[in-house]
C-alpha cells in the first residue's frame, strides 16, 4: 500500500544541481493515480510555486479547495512533470479536493496532447 495518495501536497527533496548532488525542500503535488502509486515505490509530482505566471500550464490552488491553506496564493506547474521515489519525499502537509484534482488532471494533459 503506497503511503502517498493522487492530490497529496508533499515536501520533497527537489534536486536542482546537474549531478543532483545538491537538494533543495519545495512543496509538490502528487499527480499518479492510487493504482500507479501502489505498484511501487515512485511517484509523479508537479512542482508548486509562488511565482504565478497564469499561463496555460498552470493551475491556481485555491484555499477553499486544499484541507489546510497555503501561506501564499501558489500555483501547480503542470509542464513540470517528474518521478520521484518515495524515499525523497518529507512528508504530506495538505491535500486537495477530489473534484479539483480531477480539474488539475485535465490541465496535465494539456502538456501531452
Amino acid at each position: 500500500m503506497s503511503k502517498y495518495k493522487q492530490g497529496d501536497l508533499v515536501w520533497l527533496n527537489y534536486p536542482y544541481s546537474d549531478d543532483f548532488s545538491q537538494s533543495k525542500r519545495r512543496p509538490a503535488i502528487i499527480i499518479s493515480n492510487d493504482i500507479s502509486n501502489s505498484l511501487d515505490d515512485d511517484y509523479l509530482l508537479c512542482p508548486i510555486t509562488s511565482i504565478l505566471r497564469n499561463d496555460v500550464f498552470s493551475f491556481r490552488l485555491e484555499k477553499e479547495f486544499l484541507s489546510r491553506p497555503l501561506p501564499k496564493v501558489s500555483e501547480v506547474r503542470c509542464n513540470k512533470i517528474v518521478t520521484v521515489r518515495e524515499s525523497l519525499i518529507i512528508a504530506k502537509f495538505a491535500s486537495l479536493s477530489h473534484s479539483e484534482i480531477m480539474k488539475l488532471i485535465e490541465v496535465v494533459k494539456k502538456t501531452i496532447s
